[in-house]
């Protein structure tokens, strides 16, 4: 039936095409060769991928195992999702453990080290465990960039500059449209640079201070 468009259809149509061009330029030996090398590159990039998956959660665990000592949390194998071993899945507070660590070490295994970036690293989980996930950060890599907003920073900010020994760059960015920091900016004497429609203000001291319910 020639109005078939089914896709086992047309690829078994194709599969027949190129058999009788290759028997009328008499090329099945080309073509024979041909399925075999693409068959070969098939097999090797599976293997690779799965090595490689392999590797990269063997590397990943060791990182969990080093983050999270008394916690049997692990990666199982990489699909399209990251799939724990023997659970359905961990806390909030070990899910996103899980997925820093296995994000720091894809990173850790290239040429290039790149900053890790993330937006409201702690935002999701409860006070007590936020100093948790604030201690773990200064170990994933060099250089870790977030971005919170004032609510966020309690049970985080403090155990995170500790951990960090205090190595941390604070830079506070908002609209000139929120009168009362615009005020506070003007008055204080951090570093800041203003632009048509934002100021952006350097410095602990301002972060710390910094409060918008809304804009």
């Amino acid at each position: 039936d020639r109005d078939t468009w089914g896709i086992e259809v047309l690829e078994r149509r194709k599969q027949n095409a190129e058999l009788k061009l290759a028997e009328v330029t008499e090329t099945l030996e080309l073509k024979a060769k041909q399925e075999l090398l693409v068959k070969i590159l098939d097999r090797a990039r599976e293997l690779a991928r799965t090595r490689i998956s392999a590797q990269v959660c063997n590397d990943a665990n060791a990182r969990i195992s080093e983050l999270m000592p008394d916690n049997n949390i692990r990666i199982e194998r990489i699909d399209r999702s990251l799939v724990l071993h023997r659970q359905e899945g961990g806390s909030v507070g070990e899910t996103l453990c899980v997925g820093y660590a296995f994000l720091a070490t894809l990173f850790n295994r290239t040429e290039h080290q790149l900053p890790f970036v993330a937006d409201s690293p702690a935002n999701p989980i409860d006070l007590k465990r936020r100093k948790s996930v604030a201690q773990l950060i200064p170990r994933l890599g060099e250089q870790f960039v977030a971005f919170t907003i004032s609510s966020e920073r309690d049970g985080f900010l403090s155990a995170l500059h500790v951990a960090a020994d205090g190595q941390i760059q604070y830079i506070t960015l908002f609209r000139k449209s929120a009168a009362e920091p615009m005020l506070q900016a003007k008055r204080s004497k951090a570093p800041r640079v203003e632009t048509r429609d934002g100021m952006l203000v350097s410095g602990e001291v301002f972060f710390k201070s910094f409060q918008l319910d809304k804009e």
